[in-house]
């Protein structure tokens, strides 16, 4: 079992922001990577992607300590170390009632990104939160599962929608369900 990420209400620390913000700097300043956005939208699309990740920083995890390169998928390919597991992180928004017995993601790139570097990941682990204020976050978690040389098995790419990547997480034995109804505030 993988250890259990706890719900956590948190304000990022200053030294986070100002990671957050060299980050969108230096994506905006790529033209692969910024795809014509300017550097408050990568800003704003950086800390949406971010806010889950300091989460779980702030309960013992790692972040990935390398420097983005392209050439290199360990630097991109996944989020944290949590649980001694190199883990990707993801949100879905399930705190709005979500009731859907599959996690979905639409974007791509990423599906292939992922697809590519699995052998890369140990777990995925999906979470939503709510800001609750300025800089402050209520980070609830979904599911989180090893990922194995069986993962496959349950993430695939879509039948109906081409490109999109769908877990079966209600199919996977290995899947630790966190949360069997949304908690509201």
């Amino acid at each position: 079992m993988i250890k259990v990420p706890e719900r956590i209400q948190y304000s990022m620390l200053d030294t986070e922001i100002e990671y957050l913000r060299k980050q969108a700097y230096e994506i905006s300043q790529c033209p692969v990577r910024s795809h014509d956005r300017d550097y408050d939208t990568c800003f704003a699309a950086t800390l949406a992607g971010s806010i889950l990740e300091f989460a779980l920083v702030h309960q013992g995890a790692t972040k990935n300590p390398k420097e983005f390169d392209i050439t290199d998928p360990d630097s991109y390919a996944w989020d944290v170390i949590w649980d001694s597991g190199k883990t990707e992180v993801k949100r879905k928004r399930f705190l709005k009632d979500d009731r859907t017995q599959w996690y979905s993601v639409d974007d791509p790139t990423y599906v292939k990104t992922f697809q590519k570097n699995i052998r890369l990941v140990d777990h995925f682990v999906v979470g939503d939160y709510k800001v609750i204020g300025s800089n402050q976050y209520d980070v609830q978690w979904m599911l989180i599962t090893k990922v194995g040389n069986d993962f496959n098995r349950y993430m695939k790419e879509s039948m109906y929608n081409k490109g999109q990547l769908v877990y079966y997480h209600t199919r996977d034995p290995k899947c630790q369900h966190l949360m069997k109804e949304v908690v509201y505030d």
